[in-house]
């Protein structure tokens, strides 16, 4: 059987305070930086029948660790972009859990560019707060 390989940027941190591109909580030297160097994990799956392709999805499903990293944190790990790019940072010395799920279907999953991704989080946001402003107008 075949094997997937994908594509990931993978940078171990240098470990010393004051030199960190992936800030870390206080007492943590340096974020580890994984970057998805084509998006989402889409890969076709081989199958006998070339008539038809099916694309083997794989993507976070819990967790909330990948987004779209700032264009520095996506250059320490070789990354050079100037719309940022979608990965997540692990905090060292912890646990960082990331859930993915994957599908098998005849479409690739696309998903948008992380400026688009990035717009549609502050739009979340905005209506998160606004009704949160709401609620707090009601007590």
């Amino acid at each position: 059987m075949p094997s997937l390989t994908f594509d990931i940027a993978f940078t171990e941190t240098p470990n010393v305070s004051g030199s960190c591109v992936a800030p870390s909580p206080p007492n943590n030297p340096c974020n580890d930086i994984f970057v998805l160097k084509t998006g989402l994990l889409n890969a076709v799956l081989p199958y006998p029948d070339a008539s038809q392709l099916y694309f083997i999805n794989i993507f976070p499903i819990a967790g909330g660790a990948l987004g779209v990293l700032d264009n520095a944190i996506c250059a320490a790990a070789g990354v050079i972009t100037t719309t940022g790019c979608l990965g997540f940072t692990t905090i060292e010395g912890q646990s960082n859990p990331l859930s993915f799920g994957f599908t098998i279907s005849t479409e690739r999953l696309e998903i948008p560019e992380p400026g688009t991704l990035a717009l549609a989080g502050l739009a979340l946001l905005g209506a998160g707060l606004a009704r949160r402003r709401a609620a707090v107008r009601r007590d």
